[in-house]
């Protein structure tokens, strides 16, 4: 008797990614002959009738092979729309100027309202203002000045998340432009670019990309072009 030793398994890139269109629960992946599948074992756990997807034997290599195909059609839509971006650079560098135009005019305005309301006591206390007077005017300019500062604190605010998003854009679109024909899928693709994987049957999956969420003020420069 001789002992042959048994290949190892090979890593599961998709651990914790892949999920079952109709049931939601996790594919599970299987080794049968050195081959490795996809499958969705609700019935087998849960009792017949849990799910109805035809998910039994997807083997990995099909799998994979939809999930990149996906991801160079994605890549294909980020590079248009980064291409899209680069040509409205003017006019951000433009809109950034008018920021900082309206914060500049703002700060000035609010030094302005808070040298008044410092004065305004002095004034009713000399009797060049009624109570009245005093108390109508100090209020508006409280809220003339909590107005400015809101609004400056929104638009540093604004200004800020394009800046970041524009950046977090450009570094996603980089690692998109090298997903060409001779691609395959690895790990650090898998982890870099996507969230979740869904199968509704082998010829119907779609992916959620970890980068989908979070570039609402970049939609809002591409909207306006």
């Amino acid at each position: 008797y001789t002992r042959t030793a048994k290949n190892p398994y090979s890593e599961n890139i998709l651990r914790g990614r892949v999920f079952c269109a109709c049931c939601g629960k996790p594919l599970h992946r299987q080794r049968t002959h050195g081959q490795y599948f996809y499958r969705c074992i609700s019935n087998d756990r849960m009792g017949k009738g849990s799910c109805t997807a035809d998910i039994r034997y997807l083997s990995e290599p099909d799998l994979f092979n939809a999930i990149v195909t996906i991801i160079r059609q994605r890549a294909e839509v980020i590079m248009g729309e980064r291409l899209r971006l680069k040509q409205c650079d003017g006019k951000i560098a433009a809109q950034k100027v008018r920021v900082d135009k309206e914060i500049a005019e703002l700060r000035q305005r609010t030094q302005k309202n808070k040298d008044l309301l410092a004065g305004l006591y002095e004034n009713f206390i000399k009797g060049m203002l009624t109570r009245a007077e005093y108390l109508e005017l100090r209020e508006d300019y409280g809220r003339k000045i909590g107005g400015a500062v809101e609004r400056v604190q929104e638009l540093q605010t604004m200004q800020s998340e394009l800046e970041q998003q524009m950046e977090r854009f450009t570094s996603m679109a980089d690692k998109l432009a090298a997903v060409d024909g001779d691609t395959a899928l690895s790990a650090l693709l898998v982890d870099q670019v996507i969230e979740r994987v869904t199968v509704n049957g082998p010829n119907d999956v779609s992916i959620d990309f970890a980068f989908e969420n979070g570039f609402d003020r970049i939609r809002e420069v591409l909207e306006c072009e």
